[in-house]
């Protein structure tokens, strides 16, 4: 990524080049190749992990009866937000829009958007899933069926 090659040193190498000659090319070049690689990187996931560890959080917790699933969604209302059902996939999605006028400075505009889709787990009860939104969280409670809570098999020592 950094030339180690002392600047002085590096200089004295290609004074017999012209101005615009290899060196600034192939400086060029490095520097073209360093940022397609950093583009690369963001695209693969590498740094854009990072990013989309930055977006609303989503927790999944399990007890003995139900799945919990809390997403945070800040500046939202409960009526904003669209829970379903699609296939073996639980789909949630919310839309904000307001404008607020200044008068006559104009007028602001906030629009919000958030959309998550989880697989749902087999054996839950989808008919009983219920959702309720308090301060800036959506929590979800999806009970277990029977198939899903499982069954605990004991070990035996011989």
């Amino acid at each position: 990524m950094f030339n180690l090659i002392p600047w002085k040193k590096q200089h004295e190498e290609s004074s017999s080049s012209t101005a615009l000659g290899a060196p600034f090319e192939n400086r060029l070049a490095q520097f073209r190749d360093e940022f397609n690689s950093l583009i690369d990187k963001f695209w693969s996931g590498n740094i854009g992990e990072h990013f989309s560890s930055l977006n609303w959080g989503v927790d999944f917790d399990e007890n003995d009866t139900e799945y919990v699933v809390r997403a945070e969604a800040p500046g939202f209302e409960a009526n904003d937000f669209d829970v379903q059902i699609r296939g073996n996939n639980l789909v949630v999605s919310a839309e904000h829009n307001e404008e607020q006028s200044n008068g006559k400075n104009g007028s602001i505009y906030h629009y919000g958007k958030f959309q998550r889709s989880m697989p749902l787990p087999h054996g839950v009860k989808a008919d009983n899933i219920s959702a309720r939104y308090h301060s800036g969280v959506l929590e979800l409670h999806v009970p277990k069926g029977e198939e899903a809570k499982g069954k605990r098999i004991p070990v035996e020592a011989k």
